[in-house]
């Protein structure tokens, strides 16, 4: 589904790779958005897959999922590591000193997104993190590589 006009994608050859936060949404709104874009398989990529708002714990949130019929899967080392999330928040980096160092973790787990790859292939996936703007996420970051080695992936936020 193009996210722009809500229409089937007409080439069956371009991929999108939908990214997602739920920081603004009830878990209902949340599947409900998954739902209306035809995601098929939603990759959590916090390291610690736990929160506190009511529904977003791995358990939970797979289990809703499920009910759903989306397939969860959680990639815990695309997470950003807690040290670089505590450094940008207490303002000891700032984001574009995040997002260099996150690159940099990124390139030390090639695999996972080999996982990530291989997941596309047959499944409209979407990403998931805390942050509601992708932009202020590493699922940015996790995106921005992907297309580097696969340019035809398109990328969409949700």
């Amino acid at each position: 589904m193009d996210p722009h006009n809500g229409y089937a994608i007409i080439d069956p050859m371009t991929k999108y790779l939908y990214l997602t936060g739920y920081e603004s949404e009830s878990i209902d709104q949340f599947v409900e958005k998954l739902e209306k874009y035809k995601v098929e398989h939603l990759i959590d990529i916090r390291e610690i897959p736990l929160s506190r708002k009511r529904g977003f714990s791995k358990k939970a949130l797979s289990s809703n999922l499920d009910c759903h019929g989306i397939e969860y899967t959680h990639i815990r080392s695309l997470g950003s590591p807690s040290g670089m999330r505590r450094a940008l928040h207490h303002g000891d980096i700032d984001y574009a000193d995040f997002f260099k160092s996150y690159r940099d973790h990124l390139h030390h787990h090639g695999e996972a997104m080999n996982s990530l790859v291989a997941t596309m292939t047959d499944r409209v996936v979407a990403l998931m993190c805390y942050e509601v703007q992708s932009e202020l996420c590493h699922r940015s970051i996790v995106a921005d590589e992907l297309t580097k080695t696969h340019p035809k992936v398109k990328i969409a936020s949700i």
